[in-house]
């Protein structure tokens, strides 16, 4: 059976947010509106302008989050919290035997997961000192493969394998960002990287 384009349309228009964004990706007759902006503003109870960056994964956002007993939880997406690290230099982290260290030091996300932690009553893994930062740790023993996005010429390469030989390749004008989970362990928040994002000095677009 094939669908019309304008029953599709309907069967769109009452998708969640995620898969609305998806659609709307995937096809230009599908567009997210102004009213429909609106209205997924008024469901999640924040302003218009907050829905983007929820659906974006930005962090900082207008987020409704609770704690679980592993995890902390997005009652707007009704899944574990994951949002999008800020860039970082690929020379700020380490390359290891036996894991990638990666290394965050803007002032916007430290004040945004100190404000987490006080919130919910976790330990951070902030480090002090000179060069404050938060590091988060990806084992290749327990994951000898992770998702990566890479930018090259303005086009992007989807790949399993290729984080290490991306990082040594491009250490000294390369950026990254991580895919973050944020998980309870002993009462200490931890960042898992779900996957990462490669991009050359010449083809990141800063915000």
């Amino acid at each position: 059976m094939i669908l019309c384009t304008d029953v599709i349309r309907i069967i769109v228009s009452y998708c969640d947010l995620k898969t609305r964004y998806r659609w709307s990706l995937t096809n230009s007759y599908w567009p997210i509106l102004s009213k429909d902006w609106c209205r997924f503003a008024r469901h999640y109870g924040v302003t218009s302008h907050a829905v983007k960056p929820l659906i974006l994964r930005d962090y900082g956002g207008q987020w409704d989050i609770t704690r679980e007993p592993c995890h902390l939880w997005s009652r707007h997406l009704h899944e574990p919290l994951r949002m999008w690290s800020p860039w970082t230099l690929i020379r700020a982290c380490k390359v290891s035997y036996n894991c990638i260290t990666l290394i965050f030091r803007e002032f916007g996300f430290l004040e945004y997961i100190e404000r987490l932690s006080y919130k919910f009553d976790l330990i951070s893994n902030i480090q002090r000192g000179r060069k404050r930062h938060i590091k988060s740790l990806i084992f290749f023993k327990k994951r000898p493969r992770i998702h990566s996005k890479i930018m090259q010429n303005r086009k992007i390469y989807r790949k399993t394998s290729s984080a290490v030989e991306f990082m040594t390749r491009n250490k000294t004008n390369g950026f990254l960002r991580a895919f973050l989970e944020f998980h309870i362990h002993q009462n200490r928040l931890r960042l898992f990287v779900r996957r990462l994002q490669f991009e050359r000095e010449s083809d990141i677009v800063f915000s």
